[in-house]
Parts: structure tokens; C-alpha cells; sequence
């Protein structure tokens, strides 16, 4: 072997002082740093900074959802071609010019802010207290509460969005099958599954860190300094937009720096070649077989895997839990809400806290567990465990079926107002009919005949006691002998008697620690149960149908049937905007069904994986010498070599 195909650099630059790098280690910190910093910008901060990119440069719902539909569309596309090309030559090379183009995407997406002028929002009036109560001297503008299209509108900022999109897709696309698959033959397979552990620990994290730091960022202003006459405008201004461009742009140039770092890796570390070799020869890991990863040899190659039942079965239970998973959490949270009655601050320290908490323990125990498993035996052995922690997560099921708080009597919207004559259900009844009541002033109110109203005026009441109370309210009903002066109505939803939300993190949190503990399984079981050559493009595959058959329709299919059982939804100047109140009883059924089909479905393929499973064809090696002694010290010898 040439000395250069084994030296860290890049081209003839290979200086002895970087060789320190070529090492398992340093690779594992340096792609670790790069899914990291992934769940940071792609999924943390991407997630909380979307509405203030919505508002900054006015595109509508449909918009941003065409740009993750397209992303993802070209993470489909650049997966399947990178995991098989690209598992058959250098993969530290097609990692590293991945996240060269994602680090390109990155500092795309930050772009229009730079294109467009400093953020001047319209001096919009603060109109709710002086619209929130009952008046028939009011005279409301059309149009005078809408933002205006001018600034920051324009098509040409939708295709700089959507083209930084595919490039961030795109380009992060090798990093996970093609970085399982580096790490696991350049390192002894007893150390793989902590390897993985790590990796896929530190990428949970970066999800929660990038929860945290998209909130920092969307308390800063966009432009930094508050514009002339607005200083004293807070984040919690209708018109207060978030400096959303911040982590694309940072996160751009670290990216770019790491796949310069990730680049400089040679094919093989030095010492792991030979490692394999001898593990092979002793069928403690899968020998290779005759695909080269020729153009011609795809098909074959794909059909291999669609006959291997240990991978297919494997596969068919990680795509039920990741549809219903990917499906049902963009609105977890606000499920959460509206069954439970309990706050955006709860929720997070109830469930995003112990989620990302729990998740990280299970893959770090998991990954101990696999550890300690024999090699000839760890395919099986891992298929077996993923059946045993999917039957524990079965003790998750009663979470959806668990009873919250009782369904509210909106005026108008489930029950009619009193003595209405309303055919239906309808905000405006005769008791408001001359209050000018603007729908964008949406302020609950709870009457003390225990029915909630849209908001003060929507419940006919024209005068305002203390800081939450109201009186001489029309529309709610009490008795005659009530004092004008009692308070009729107050700001809040009424009592909902919720119940239960304890028992329901008790049982959610049981399925998160099962299904933390399985993700080391999992990826065992993908990389055992394939031909060495193959693992790459089984990793890639399985990403495959996952987006194809889970990341892409789920979101759409949930969020549909959310949608369809909104029964109040807000009014965002003439046009439908998002939803107030959904049907809990709907939602609890869709969920609950769902929920079950998934968890019960996943532990059937998880058993049927273990079962079907089939030990590879084996060459005995008599050679009794320690493989991780023989995988040191020759790594040792041959690093030394060829750096001096």
C-alpha cells in the first residue's frame, strides 16, 4: 500500500503532525460534531424558527411545507445514490463533500436576509383592549390590521429557500450510512455498538440543544438593534420577528469546517484492513460477496436485501414506529395542551425534557448491552433484544386511552348561545349582533353559566372589573337576581376538571425508555445481518423507505385529519389560519388507533426478525490469537511506518 493512502491529509499534503488524526477517535469526534450540529440547525432551531421565516418573508403554510416535501425529496434521491455508490469507495471523501454542499445549503438559506433591507414592520395597533369589549360605536377597518405584502414578499426568495433546502438535504445525506458503516470497520466490533452509542447520543442531544438555542435566537431581534420608533417593542409583539438567519449562518461555516476535517481521512485506517480480514476468516462478522457496486449490480444488490427477512423484518418495524412517530409529533404538543389543559411550559418540562433524557440513557445502556454480546452471536442476540424492549413498550399503550379533561361548551362553536335562533353553530348570535366584534381579538372567556366564549365582546360584555373580570355581559345567562356589578365572565377557558396528565408521562415515559434502549439494536441488526460490502447500502435502503413510506406522507396524513376536525379556526385577515379548537374526541380516537396498530404491529415484525433470522456461511480460521490484540498492535505497526 502506498504511504499516502494511508496518511491523513489531503492531496500531497500530509504532514506527520496531523497523523494524530487518523485514528477511530478523531473520526468519531469529527462526525459526531457533524450530526450534532445537524440536530442543532436542521431540526432544533429549523423547527422553532419557521413561523418568524413565515411572517418575515410572508409565505403561506402551504409554502413551507412545500419546502420540506422537496428537501426531502432530494435527501431520497441523494441517499440512495451516495449509500451505494459511495459504500464501495472512500466513504470519508463522500461524507466530507456532503457536508461541504450542506455547508453550502446552510449559508444559501441565510441569504435573503442579506438580499433584503432592514425588517420595518407596519406600526400595527395593539387593537385588543380596545376591541375586546362590547361596543356598538365601533366601526372596524377591512383591512387595517393586515400586514402589508411589500416587504420581504417575492417569489425569487421561495427558490433561494427551497434550493438551500435540497443542499442541506442532499448533502447530509451520507453522513449516517455511510459514517456507521466507516466506524464499524475501522474499529474492533466489540467496540462498534459504544461507538454507535455515542453518535446517535450526542444527535438526540443536539435536537433538545437546538430547541434551546432557537429560542434564544427568536428573542433576539432579526436585524440585532430594534428599528427607530420601536424600541421598546418585546418578543411577544405581533410584529416581533426572531433573527431566524443566525443559526444557518454559523452553523453553514462550522459545517464547512468539519467536512474539511472529515475529508482528509484515508479509505481504511491504518491496521483495520487486516483486522477484518482475519474477523471474517473466523465468521465472527459476515464475509463480503461478489457485488462491486457497479451500476449494473444495483438491482441485484437491492433484491438481496428484499430476500434477507432478518432486514426486511427489521425494516417493516422501524417504518410502523417512525410513521406514527414522525406523524404524530408535530402535534404532540399541542395534543398534550388541549387534553390536558396545561401550559406550553409544562408540556416542554414534561414531555420534550424527559423525552430527550430518557432517550439518551436507553441508547447509552443499550449500547453497553450490545456491547457485552459475542460477535458470532450478535445479529441474533440484538434481533432478539429489539423484540423484547418492543413487548416492554407494549405497557406504553393505555397513554392515548388514558382520560384528560372534559370537553369544553364553546358558545358557538359546539353548544348555541342561549335562547339562540341560530340554525348551526355561529360566533355571531342576537345577543352580539351590535357589538362589532373583530375575530382577531381571540381572548376566551369563561361565563358563569361554565360556557366559554371567543372573547369578551363575542360575549356581549361591555365593561371590564379588575384585571381579568367583566360584567353586563349579554350573551351569558344568569339569574335575575344578579347584581350588575358581579362578574359575569373571566378571562380563561372554564374549568375542564383535567385529570390524569401524571399517569400519562408514568406511560409514555415507559415507551421512551424502551424505544432508547432499542436504537443500538436496531442499527445491529442492520449492520450483522448484510454482507460486509453491503452494509452502507442496507443502512441507505432502510433511510430510503423510511422517507419514502414514513418521513414524507406521515406529516401529511396526520396533519390532514387535524385539520379535518378543527371546529373553530382563526380568522388571518379573511383567510383561514391555523386552528383554535380541534374535536379531542376525534383526536384521541385517530391517535389511539394508530398508537396500537403501531406498537402491537412492531413487536410482531421484531419477532418475526429474531425468528427468521439465518446464521451466515462461515470459514474457520484455527488461528486462536486475540483479534483485538492482533487489531492494535498491527494498526500500531503500520501507523508508525508509514508517519515516519
Amino acid at each position: 500500500m502506498e504511504t499516502s493512502q494511508v496518511k491523513y491529509g489531503w492531496g500531497s499534503f500530509r504532514p506527520k503532525l496531523l497523523q494524530r488524526l487518523n485514528s477511530p477517535k478523531w473520526f468519531l469526534f469529527f462526525v459526531t460534531s457533524a450530526s450534532l450540529l445537524s440536530g442543532i440547525v436542521q431540526i432544533g432551531i429549523r423547527v422553532i424558527i419557521l413561523p418568524s421565516i413565515e411572517r418575515r418573508y410572508h409565505l403561506s403554510s402551504k409554502e413551507i411545507g412545500a419546502l420540506s416535501a422537496v428537501g426531502n425529496i432530494a435527501g431520497l434521491v441523494a441517499t440512495i445514490l451516495t449509500s451505494y455508490i459511495g459504500g464501495y469507495g472512500n466513504k470519508a471523501k463522500w461524507i466530507g463533500c456532503g457536508l461541504f454542499v450542506k455547508g453550502l445549503g446552510c449559508l444559501l438559506a441565510s441569504l435573503p436576509h442579506f438580499l433584503t433591507g432592514p425588517y420595518r414592520p407596519q406600526n400595527l395597533a395593539l387593537v385588543f383592549q380596545e376591541q375586546e369589549l362590547c361596543s356598538t360605536n365601533r366601526t372596524l377597518p377591512s383591512d387595517g390590521f393586515c400586514p402589508s405584502q411589500e416587504d420581504g414578499a417575492g417569489w425569487y426568495y421561495v427558490m433561494i429557500f427551497m434550493f438551500g433546502e435540497v443542499l442541506i438535504m442532499s448533502g447530509g445525506a451520507p453522513t449516517v450510512p455511510l459514517g456507521h458503516s466507516y466506524m464499524d470497520e475501522n474499529v474492533h466490533p466489540k467496540q462498534f455498538p459504544i461507538y454507535l452509542g455515542i453518535f446517535l447520543t450526542l444527535t438526540a442531544l443536539g435536537v433538545g440543544i437546538g430547541q434551546m438555542i432557537g429560542g434564544f435566537l427568536l428573542s433576539t431581534y432579526v436585524d440585532i438593534d430594534l428599528p427607530v420608533g420601536l424600541e421598546d417593542m418585546k418578543p411577544d409583539d405581533p410584529r416581533w420577528v426572531g433573527a431566524w438567519w443566525l443559526g444557518y449562518f454559523v452553523g453553514g461555516w462550522i459545517t464547512l469546517l468539519i467536512s474539511l476535517a472529515i475529508s482528509g481521512f484515508t479509505s481504511s485506517i491504518p491496521g483495520t484492513r487486516e483486522l477484518r480480514e482475519d474477523m471474517i476468516l473466523k465468521g465472527e462478522i459476515p464475509k463480503r460477496d461478489e457485488i462491486q457496486g457497479t451500476a449494473s449490480e444495483f438491482l441485484p444488490s437491492t433484491k438481496r436485501l428484499l430476500r434477507n427477512p432478518t432486514f426486511m423484518f427489521n425494516s417493516l418495524a422501524v417504518l410502523i414506529g417512525m410513521f406514527f412517530l414522525s406523524g404524530a409529533a408535530p402535534f404532540l404538543f399541542k395534543y398534550v395542551q388541549l387534553k390536558f389543559g396545561i401550559s406550553p411550559m409544562t408540556v416542554t418540562s414534561g414531555i420534550g425534557v424527559p423525552s430527550v433524557v430518557l432517550t439518551l440513557g436507553g441508547i447509552i445502556v443499550g449500547s453497553f448491552l450490545v456491547r457485552h454480546l459475542h460477535l458470532t452471536e450478535m445479529c441474533q442476540r440484538s434481533a432478539k433484544m429489539c423484540f423484547i424492549l418492543s413487548s416492554i413498550a407494549l405497557l406504553s399503550l393505555p397513554a392515548f386511552y388514558i382520560p384528560g379533561c372534559r370537553t369544553l361548551d364553546f358558545a358557538g362553536v359546539n353548544v348555541p348561545y342561549h335562547n339562540s335562533s341560530t340554525v348551526g353553530f355561529s360566533l355571531q348570535s342576537y345577543c352580539n349582533q351590535n357589538c362589532s366584534c373583530a375575530r382577531l381579538n381571540y381572548n376566551p372567556v369563561c361565563g358563569i353559566d361554565d360556557i366559554t366564549y371567543y372573547s369578551p365582546c363575542q360575549a356581549g360584555c361591555t365593561d371590564r372589573t379588575g384585571s381579568k373580570g367583566y360584567t353586563n355581559c349579554s350573551c351569558i345567562q344568569v339569574p335575575n337576581s344578579t347584581p350588575k356589578s358581579v362578574v359575569q365572565a373571566t378571562e380563561g377557558f372554564c374549568d375542564r376538571k383535567c385529570q390524569n396528565f401524571v399517569v400519562f408521562m408514568i406511560t409514555i415515559c415507559i415507551g421512551l425508555l424502551s424505544f432508547g434502549l432499542a436504537i443500538t439494536p436496531v442499527r445491529t441488526v442492520l449492520i450483522r445481518c448484510v454482507p460486509e460490502n453491503q452494509r452502507a447500502y442496507a443502512m441507505g435502503f432502510q433511510v430510503t423507505i423510511l422517507k419514502v413510506f414514513a418521513f414524507l406522507p406521515a406529516p401529511v396524513v396526520f396533519g390532514s385529519y387535524f385539520d379535518s376536525k378543527c371546529i373553530l379556526w382563526e380568522d388571518s385577515c379573511g383567510s383561514k389560519g391555523s386552528c383554535l379548537y380541534y374535536d379531542k374526541a376525534a383526536l384521541d380516537l385517530w391517535l389511539q388507533v394508530f398508537s396500537t396498530v403501531s406498537l402491537v404491529l412492531g413487536a410482531v415484525f421484531f419477532y418475526f426478525s429474531w425468528r427468521f433470522y439465518k446464521p451466515p456461511p462461515t470459514e474457520k480460521n484455527h488461528d486462536g490469537e486475540n483479534t483485538e490484540e492482533i487489531f492494535l498492535s498491527t494498526r500500531e505497526e503500520i501507523f508508525i511506518d508509514n508517519t515516519e
